[in-house]
This record gives C-alpha cells, sequence and structure tokens, in this order.
C-alpha cells in the first residue's frame, strides 16, 4: 500500500516462499498471455471492487519484459502503461 509516497515491500525467502513462487509464476503467465498480443502497447490498471472510480494513484510506462524483474511487482493502484515492443 502507498505509505508516504512509497510502496514497501517485503517478502522473507524462507517465511514467504510460497507467495514468491506464485507471484513469480503470476508475473511469467501474464507476460506469456501479453507477448501473444499483437499490439505497440497495452495498458493495466489493477483495480479493487468498489474503487473502479478512482483515479490511478501512480502512472508508469514500462516494458513488457520488466514484468519477469525478479522484483517486480505492481504497485496498488497503479496505471502502466506496458510497451511490447
Amino acid at each position: 500500500m502507498h505509505q508516504a509516497g512509497e510502496w514497501p515491500f517485503y517478502l522473507d525467502p524462507v517465511s514467504d516462499a510460497k507467495m514468491i513462487a506464485s507471484e513469480k509464476r503470476n508475473c511469467e503467465e501474464l507476460f506469456q498471455l501479453l507477448s501473444g498480443l499483437d499490439e505497440n502497447d497495452i495498458e493495466l490498471y489493477g483495480v479493487w471492487a468498489g474503487n473502479e472510480d478512482q483515479e490511478p494513484v501512480i502512472r508508469e510506462e514500462i516494458n513488457l519484459d520488466e514484468i519477469c524483474r525478479e522484483y517486480f511487482r505492481f504497485k496498488e493502484g497503479g496505471f502502466y502503461r506496458v510497451k511490447m515492443r
């Protein structure tokens, strides 16, 4: 969650191993799904039920391959323009 201008995030490699593996798999599957699109860029916006009408907390432009970086995390309330090429 956005706190004091930052998105603090820490997972313990031992106690959070299952979550780390699950998030890595999710990112890899999203990468595969998006890789199959014939688009120059796409937009992704993560919302929770009930806040669909709220403005994004942050806007970022990323390259598709960044989704597979080891420490990549989507920021809650973030709006992403993903460059496909």
